[in-house]
């Protein structure tokens, strides 16, 4: 076994690892948490805090 397998079989388990804890994160989400509203703007779903293009609210 050389360093090149090792290194790729250490970023396959940290990538697995992130992801498994991204569903995790994601199944047990209840909502309580809301958006960034700092980030409003840039945001592409439609939402009453959103800005037009011309710079006014909706």
């Amino acid at each position: 076994m050389n360093i090149e397998t090792i290194a790729n079989a250490a970023l396959g388990v940290m990538a697995l690892a992130a992801f498994l804890f991204w569903i995790h994160a994601i199944t047990n989400w209840d909502g309580s948490v809301s958006c960034d509203k700092t980030q409003c703007d840039a945001c592409p779903f439609p939402c009453d805090n959103h800005k037009k293009e011309g710079g006014t609210k909706k």
